[in-house]
């Protein structure tokens, strides 16, 4: 259908003239309720030259409805048809559209729009129409909203007007219809094909599906790992076999570690999305869905459960057993199951049958029948490789502490002290890499220890290597040892996992050796030779992927007629039944002891000690508490780092709180003075004094973070205050509307100038919830001491503090971009006390500090949904530039050059996020301009200027 004929049918639709012309005023959204037109529709119409031409049409937004007691005209509402058809007869042509849904077909069928400040005159642009702007209410707009650029850059100035008259007289006159600047800024690549692009780069796949859809969800989609390689494994097989459709789905795109980040691409997989930048179509895909699917990692399954409800859904677990029953790596994994946070799953899959053998005893009972095992495949073929002639080991895996890496030092040392002709080639990246190479020069083992970097060839790695080590305390089922059988290479590695000996047969395809005995792991490395190929090809066929996914269609199509585990609202794990029935016998049996006795009962008891005990007896008090089954509500969690001037009175103001179930946990983070002494003169049992090695605020709080006990955590730094009460409200905000986080007003009071002012209070002007699908300006409060968590949320959620500084930034970045609803409470609850001698490191301003601001913005990156990418950047320019451009006359030469250097490290990164959406000064989108064209001269004199006169 072409334009002509699509404008004539909806005028058709709606009852209009097809000969008349229409004149669309659609202006931007100011209030609920009743609004009245600022201008009269009558003389505007009649200002035409030829006013029975033509039909003018309103459309406000639908919160909006038009107040016509103040007129004497009337505007006919679209949906009355005969009301219509008699103004139509009479010449009196104004129609209200503001209840029709689709203002692109009013767009399509008008003829000229009238707006103000609405974005929607960057759709109308496309169609080449006049466009004019009614900006009567600028001065005051501009103040309280601003715009996000210069109107006049894309529209004649003649038709941008701010009064009546000026309005009626631009009517009768010849308008412009050139919108090709908006549509070459704002539309680059619009040329009337976008939807057949679209159509032809997912490239639809019209041959029959012989399978239900596959949804793997991950933490992070871009990564490194296992995996990953086994969804590209397990997709490649359902793809070519069955055609089924194959999406892969992330909480995050990458990994905070930037070692660890490759682009995830392959063809057999259809979608890739994450939540960070398609929250709705995650969660819509999941809803809708009757396939399978799969979670791979116990977040992602937490994220994304709810979406999940009488789903074909599976969680399986690529680590090992023991770590979820020790707690030493996956502390929260093992009770969640129990207690039933984890939810909507009909089966529970590990890696092998010792891992199912060694889980299953720990679970409840209606959890093991969900559980089951299935190990890893491999799809490649049998291809030995001829023996290297070098006596070379690969070492393949990540360089972090999870992988026990540094293990390759010890071995390295011994190989050096037994005087071999090894070497050993480390492949892969991680965050250790430094530590490694420190290691290898301090210890003179550069002939021994190699590091290759990252390698994807694996029959490029093993074409020149003899066998593969590995040195992981820890491992679900590795993929890589596989990869080595496949080219007839043998594997040693620490019997130090649960299906180590499931994988290698000692003595047959390889060496099992003793943790972590490293004389016996060269001993293994010398008989290597002695490995027999036709025991590797032998073990290698166990794990075809043929036989593999038998079991995962036996599997998938039992799940159909499952019933899911469903969340529960106990909070314990369920007892067995042995459990219950010892506990009955046992009452029983001090029931018939007790019978004929005087009953005192315990609880008694501790109120009599309670009521009796002295103020002073602070350990007797501690100990009543936890008798009395009291415990802590909120953890108030303040870190010391020689702060005895200020932490007294810290404490203090959270010991006025109106609410008594508080603990207060002070940790010292390796402080030169005695904070101790301080905390032990508040004698309350309350407090809880912690001291550790010296290593930084956020790791201070996250340490803070495993001692408390608290359902909820609140930050306190120890040179600020709480207000009174402010717990309290908080709290109860978080309790009625069962919100994880609330953040309340915060007073900022400059000591120096004793000055007082308020952090952002325009987030703060009413007692609100912060919706994740609108959330947009909060991003701007960065503190961190203002809110408090529930602390299980906090834990299963994976959100702690980075160890950098602006590690706030960080953290309230991590925040607002996973907590769906937030709670905003308009009360003052916090008193951050600002020094003004920079003797905090984030308060002082040097090229180095400018630094650390930027590598926290690239942190944060990673975290921000795409929408708020444009304001972090606005932000930055408006705060984090505009700092150190003010104290610019400060610097030396050598300073200013490092600076300007920096900005434009950050634009040639971000510069595609800049749009001149700031009201601020224009003397900084000069300087952006001026590094941009990497212009040094002119950026070195605008911000001297500037700095100078730092009002301007």
């Amino acid at each position: 259908m072409n334009y002509c004929t699509a404008k004539l049918n909806i005028k058709k639709q709606l009852g209009l003239p097809l000969d008349k012309k229409i004149i669309l005023y659609a202006p931007t959204f100011r209030e609920r309720g009743k609004v009245s037109l600022p201008f009269n529709p009558i003389k505007l119409i009649e200002s035409l030259h030829n006013p029975d031409e033509f039909i003018f049409i309103v459309k406000l937004h639908y919160l909006s409805w038009l107040d016509q007691s103040i007129h004497n005209y009337k505007i006919v509402d679209y949906t009355n048809y005969s009301e219509i058809f008699d103004s139509l007869l009479n010449n009196y042509n104004m129609i209200d559209y503001t209840n029709y849904s689709e203002i692109s077909d009013l767009m399509l069928i008008s003829d000229m729009l009238i707006s103000d400040y609405s974005s929607l005159i960057l759709d109308y642009s496309i169609l080449n129409k006049p466009i004019v702007l009614f900006q009567y209410d600028k001065e005051e707009y501009f103040k309280n909203r601003g715009v996000y650029f210069d109107f006049k850059d894309f529209i004649p100035s003649k038709q941008i007007v701010q009064k009546k008259e000026e309005l009626y007289k631009l009517m009768s006159s010849e308008l412009e219809n050139d919108n090709s600047k908006m549509k070459e800024f704002f539309y680059p690549y619009e040329n009337g094909n976008s939807t057949k692009k679209i159509v032809k780069a997912l490239d639809f796949d019209d041959s029959p599906r012989r399978s239900k859809e596959i949804i793997f969800l991950v933490n992070e989609l871009n990564q490194v790992g296992g995996v990953h390689s086994f969804i590209l494994n397990m997709a490649k097989y359902y793809k070519i076999k069955y055609n089924s459709k194959i999406f892969v789905m992330a909480i995050k795109e990458f990994h905070h570690d930037e070692n660890l980040v490759k682009i995830f691409e392959s063809e057999y997989i259809d979608f890739t999305l994450c939540t960070q930048t398609n929250t709705y179509a995650c969660k819509t895909i999941l809803s809708n869905t009757n396939g399978y699917v799969i979670s791979l990692q116990f977040s992602a399954h937490l994220h994304f459960q709810n979406f999940l409800k009488d789903k074909n859904s599976i969680l399986m677990f690529h680590g090992d057993v023991k770590d979820i029953i020790s707690k030493n790596i996956y502390q929260w994994h093992l009770d969640s199951l129990n207690s039933y946070k984890f939810y909507n799953y009909k089966k529970l899959i590990v890696l092998s049958e010792k891992q199912e053998d060694l889980l299953k005893h720990h679970l409840n009972m209606d959890i093991q029948k969900k559980l089951t095992s299935i190990t890893n495949s491999i799809e490649l073929d049998y291809t030995p490789l001829k023996q290297s002639p070098e006596t070379n080991f690969a070492y393949i895996g990540r360089l972090s502490k999870d992988k026990n890496v540094m293990a390759l030092i010890d071995i390295g040392k011994e190989i050096k002290k037994q005087n071999l002709d090894f070497k050993i080639n480390i492949y892969g990246t991680g965050n250790l890499l430094n530590k490694i190479k420190n290691e290898i020069k301090n210890n003179e083992l550069e002939n021994i220890l190699f590091l290759r970097g990252y390698e994807e060839d694996k029959e490029k790695i093993f074409k020149n290597n003899r066998a593969l080590i590995l040195v992981s305390k820890t491992e679900g089922f590795p993929l890589v040892i596989l990869e080595a059988y496949s080219y007839n290479k043998p594997v040693i590695l620490f019997n130090s996992f649960t299906s180590a000996s499931d994988i290698v047969n000692d003595y047959k395809t390889g060496f099992l050796v003793n943790p972590y005995d490293y004389s016996e792991f060269i001993e293994k490395m010398k008989k290597v030779n002695e490995i027999k190929e036709e025991n590797i090809k032998k073990q290698l066929e166990k794990f075809n992927n043929e036989k593999i996914f038998k079991k995962w269609n036996s599997l998938l199509s039992q799940i159909e007629n499952e019933i899911e585990v469903k969340p529960r609202n106990n909070k314990h794990p369920s007892k067995s039944k042995a459990e219950t029935v010892q506990k009955s016998n046992l009452k029983l049996k001090n029931k018939g002891k007790n019978r004929g006795k005087t009953k005192i009962t315990k609880r008694k008891a501790i109120n009599y000690l309670s009521k009796h005990l002295p103020r002073s007896t602070k350990k007797l008090k501690s100990i009543v508490y936890k008798l009395q089954g009291k415990k802590p509500f909120i953890s108030v969690i303040i870190p010391c780092y020689n702060s005895t001037e200020t932490v007294k009175d810290a404490i203090k103001s959270v010991l006025r709180q109106k609410r008594k179930n508080i603990e207060i946990i002070v940790i010292d983070d390796g402080s030169e003075d005695r904070v101790e002494d301080i905390v032990k003169r508040f004698n309350s049992f309350k407090i809880k004094y912690y001291f550790k090695e010296h290593s930084g605020l956020g790791m201070t709080r996250n340490y803070g973070i495993e001692k408390a006990i608290g359902k909820y955590l609140f930050f306190l730094d120890s040179d600020d205050e709480i207000t009174k009460n402010s717990l309290n409200a908080l709290v109860k905000f978080a309790e009625h509307k069962k919100l994880d986080v609330v953040s309340g007003l915060t007073k900022r009071y400059h000591k120096k100038t004793q000055n007082e002012d308020l952090w952002f209070p325009s987030l703060y002007n009413k007692k609100h919830i912060d919706d994740i699908k609108t959330r947009l300006n909060l991003y701007n409060d960065t503190l961190s001491t203002n809110k408090i968590y529930r602390k299980d949320y906090l834990i299963d959620n994976n959100i702690l503090f980075k160890n950098n500084l602006y590690e706030d930034k960080i953290f309230t970045t991590e925040i607002y971009t996973k907590t769906e609803k937030i709670g905003i409470l308009n009360q003052i609850v916090y008193i951050w006390n600002v020094r003004e001698d920079n003797s905090s490191i984030t308060t002082s301003i040097n090229p180095e500090n400018f630094k650390e601001r930027i590598k926290s913005i690239n942190t944060c990156w990673d975290y921000l949904p795409e929408y708020r990418k444009p304001y972090t950047f606005s932000f930055f320019m408006n705060h984090d530039m505009r700092i150190y451009i003010n104290k610019f006359k400060f610097f030396t030469e050598e300073e200013k050059k490092e600076i300007f250097e920096i900005i434009k490290e950050f634009c040639n990164k971000y510069g595609e996020y800049l749009y001149p959406m700031f009201t601020g000064s224009k003397i900084r989108l000069k300087l952006i301009q001026c590094v941009i064209d990497d212009n040094y001269e002119d950026f070195l004199k605008i911000a001297n200027i500037k700095s100078n006169n730092i009002n301007s």
